[in-house]
């Protein structure tokens, strides 16, 4: 596209000259400011992200990013309107799907992001029963690897619901408390006894090998324990073979208590020292219907909330 204005509609066209697909693309540009991240977000490739964007910007006769190589993507002045009627048309369109549903019978699907911890332990051995007394509902629990893949998923309406642990509620925007949960670092007898002798820091640590969802590390999160040099002995895949391996004294290993609860189940593990708090928070997207947003909610805090 040439010329002086790259707002100028040069060949107007009949409406809904897109497809779902480009919009859906549209939103991801502009929520992560990136060709190449909504690529990593989408699960496709860049090249496939810009050739979307272009054949939507020609077919509506206007450039909506003002792009250079080697910087981010922002929409144009003359696009930013229409990027709120597209995710206004986009959340017209689930509640009319919704409502559909809803009016007929069908179950209605609610994508929901639940970390893995809460979901497995807390939430997984609730579901029949809850299942069983609301037949209209049904869950489909999505994996996402990070805590801003899980907000990113929320604004671009990729999920309709998730709950997480985290520090604070500035973690999570606009989410409800559930419960708070407490975490420590926990040792076996043989190491409880040398951190009493010799100090936190004489100790070997584990560490997590995959993304816990946290904002910080396993070495920034023991440096709140003064120990700014930890020796990581050993990394663990999974929280219940970080558990088992703290229990066979590989290391000390800090985390969440309802996580060790779970899986100590012989309660072999000494809580050394006592960390920070988390709170359990949800976040449900308001185009679910009310009744049903209800239901989840009320499920969501009986199960957790007193946990």
């Amino acid at each position: 596209m040439r010329g002086d204005n790259p707002c100028v509609v040069r060949h107007p066209r009949t409406m809904f000259d897109f497809t779902i697909r480009q919009l859906e693309i549209l939103l991801k540009v502009e929520e992560t400011g990136s060709f190449r991240k909504a690529a990593d977000a989408l699960g496709v490739s860049e090249a496939a992200v810009s050739d979307h964007v272009r054949t939507l910007e020609r077919q509506l006769g206007s450039e909506l990013f003002a792009r250079r190589r080697g910087t981010s993507a922002s929409l144009r002045e003359c696009a930013r309107e229409f990027h709120s009627d597209v995710k206004a048309f986009v959340e017209q369109g689930r509640r009319i799907s919704n409502g559909f549903r809803r009016r007929s019978g069908q179950q209605s699907t609610i994508r929901m992001h639940v970390g893995e911890h809460l979901l497995q332990d807390y939430l997984r051995p609730a579901l029949p029963e809850f299942l069983a007394n609301n037949r209209d509902i049904h869950f489909d629990f999505i994996p996402i690897k990070s805590r801003s893949a899980v907000l990113s998923a929320l604004a671009a309406g990729e999920i309709d619901g998730a709950v997480i642990s985290v520090a604070n509620a500035e973690e999570f925007p606009d989410s409800t408390l559930i419960s708070t949960i407490g975490s420590g670092l926990y040792a076996n007898a043989d190491l409880a006894r040398q951190a009493r002798i010799s100090g936190l820091g004489s100790l070997p640590f584990l560490g997590a090998s995959y993304d816990t969802g946290t904002p910080q590390t396993d070495e920034q999160g023991l440096a709140t324990f003064g120990i700014d040099s930890p020796v990581i002995a050993r990394r663990y895949p999974y929280h219940d073979v970080g558990v088992k391996l703290a229990i066979q004294g590989f290391g000390a290993v800090l985390m969440m208590d309802s996580i060790v609860e779970v899986f100590d189940e012989n309660s072999e593990l000494e809580k050394i020292a006592a960390g920070r708090l988390f709170e359990r928070r949800y976040r449900l997207a308001d185009c679910l219907p009310v009744e049903r947003k209800a239901m989840v909610e009320g499920f969501l805090e009986r199960v957790l909330g007193a946990r």
